[in-house]
């Protein structure tokens, strides 16, 4: 089995853990997956059957999420974490973008079937 070790704290970037995480926010469980926190986005699925559960968390992991995956993961660098933050993000805004364009062509075809 490979030794592995922390990363030093010296090159983290405080700034970075401290803004909004929009991968946190729009895709709460598979965000957590992706952040290393496997049993958080397992629990996070299991529970966003219940109301209000998936807002909190992503509310929650929207501010705290990168500051819990940067201390809570095993990393092998901070750059390596933030390479993967930023294309959580990326991905989490574009899947927000491209739902919410289908859902507004959604609504705009039926009325437009019947008119409305």
């Amino acid at each position: 089995m490979e030794n592995q070790t922390l990363p030093t704290t010296n090159n983290v970037d405080e700034t970075f853990l401290s803004k909004w995480s929009w991968g946190g926010f729009f895709l709460v469980p598979f965000w957590a997956m992706a952040s290393k926190q496997v049993g958080l986005g397992i629990a996070i699925f299991v529970l966003s059957f219940i109301p209000f559960i998936p807002i909190a968390a992503g509310i929650y992991l929207g501010v705290k999420g990168r500051n819990f995956a940067w201390t809570k993961g095993e990393w092998t660098s901070f750059e390596a974490f933030k390479q993967r933050q930023k294309l959580l993000d990326k991905v989490g805004i574009s899947l927000f973008v491209i739902l919410t364009a289908l859902t507004i062509f959604s609504i705009g075809g039926l009325m437009l079937t019947f008119g409305a």
